[in-house]
């Protein structure tokens, strides 16, 4: 058999096609083992094992896929295996065929599957003996110089004794570093080097840091940025006066929040954020969360931020300007499309849109979730009544 009758041969017996249904599988197969099996503490060797049986099923179905022909009747044709130049006449496939080469074929693409998130494990420029657990940072932007100065305190975990702590910061100066107490005060000061090119702040510390939990206090200032990177500016006309206006906003992604205020600025170091800004008092502040209070100032007011859910430092959000809104509602989850003034007007489709979209995927998530803690429970109880009946029966043979 030549190399033109052997693809034509694996043509007739569909083996093609085998390889595509079994590659489709696969790839269900893989968001399944991914995504249910960590909700449901299902351990990691179980995803282990779907990858391994999905690699050695693929080269198993199509050898079956070759070497078997099944009639309507789901019978061996042995005379078209014998000479498939005498075929009898293309025969559909029958419904269990088609079911089991799809089955097969999803195996090969959990190969991709990857494993629930380790912080542990997943790979960085920064050490992991000190981890961040929340922010509070203070912002004080200047508009006229475009420049801002801002503190933060960052409660950390140290996981073991050190002098040195190293976080990113880039095209920022940090003043001033100091290590607090648990009563917040500061037990010592620390030596500050920058390296420009690793975006690092070095921290060095005359004593010892103890294993547990301390803050950080840092003094920071930088520059608003002409591009979108970090804290950035933008000019732009106001709608129907046409005035000359300027916002602020921030792009972090990827690792550009290190601009605004010195972090550990890598995806795998997730901790809460509050955010406090002074702006103009003509200004309207957004952020990641609502707004918590806001008060005058000598220099406008100050708008603070409720606490972020723990994240990464690049979806950190702020925008001020001379902002307008329009708000909605989807099961009980507040939505706002922020505009610049006068042009509130044009969100309306995108407000609409969110509406149905986060309406639809709430409802069915809930469904999801009900179903599991539905399914759960009738296990509990199945569990709880075996154990009754086991103890009642033990019980019993003791009493008797």
């Amino acid at each position: 058999m030549n190399a033109k009758q052997f693809f034509t041969e694996l043509r007739r017996r569909n083996v093609y096609k085998v390889a595509v249904a079994y590659a489709v599988v696969a790839w269900l197969l893989m968001q399944i083992a991914t995504q249910v099996f960590p909700f449901l503490e299902i351990p990691n060797w179980a995803i282990r094992l779907v990858i391994m049986l999905i690699v050695i099923g693929f080269p198993i179905a199509l050898v079956i896929a070759w070497a078997f022909e099944l009639t309507p009747e789901a019978r061996l044709d042995c005379t078209q295996q014998s000479n498939p130049g005498q075929r009898m006449g293309t025969k559909p496939p029958t419904p269990f065929y088609f079911v089991a080469t799809i089955l097969a074929l999803l195996l090969p693409l959990a190969l991709h599957a990857e494993a629930p998130f380790n912080f542990e494990t997943t790979p960085g420029k920064l050490p992991k003996d000190v981890v961040p657990q929340s922010y509070d940072i203070r912002l004080k932007p200047n508009t006229e110089k475009l420049t801002f100065t801002g503190s933060e305190k960052v409660t950390i975990d140290v996981r073991k004794p050190m002098k040195i702590i190293t976080l990113n910061a880039k095209e920022i100066t940090i003043d001033s570093a100091k290590l607090l107490g648990v009563n917040g005060k500061i037990e010592q000061a620390a030596g500050i080097a920058l390296d420009a090119k690793e975006q690092t702040a070095r921290l060095s510390f005359a004593k010892e840091i103890a294993i547990g939990t301390h803050q950080l206090a840092l003094d920071f200032a930088g520059k608003i940025n002409e591009a979108p990177v970090g804290l950035y500016y933008a000019r732009y006309q106001e709608e129907g006066t046409g005035a000359k206006k300027l916002m602020l906003g921030t792009q972090m992604e990827a690792a550009d929040a290190r601009r605004m205020f010195p972090c550990w600025d890598e995806p795998s170091f997730r901790a809460k954020f509050r955010l406090t800004s002074t702006v103009p008092g003509n200004f309207v502040a957004v952020s990641n969360m609502p707004v918590e209070s806001e008060k005058k100032t000598d220099a406008g007011k100050e708008v603070r931020f409720a606490e972020t859910p723990p994240m990464s430092s690049y979806l950190v959000v702020f925008c001020a300007g001379e902002l307008d809104a329009i708000y909605g509602e989807a099961d009980g989850v507040k939505i706002s499309v922020v505009t610049t003034k006068g042009k509130a007007g044009t969100g309306r489709y995108a407000l609409e849109s969110a509406e149905k979209i986060l309406g639809a995927a709430l409802r069915i998530s809930r469904a999801f979730f009900c179903s599991i803690r539905r399914n759960r429970r009738k296990r509990r109880r199945k569990v709880f009544s075996k154990s009754r009946r086991t103890k009642w029966r033990t019980n019993g043979s003791a009493i008797s």
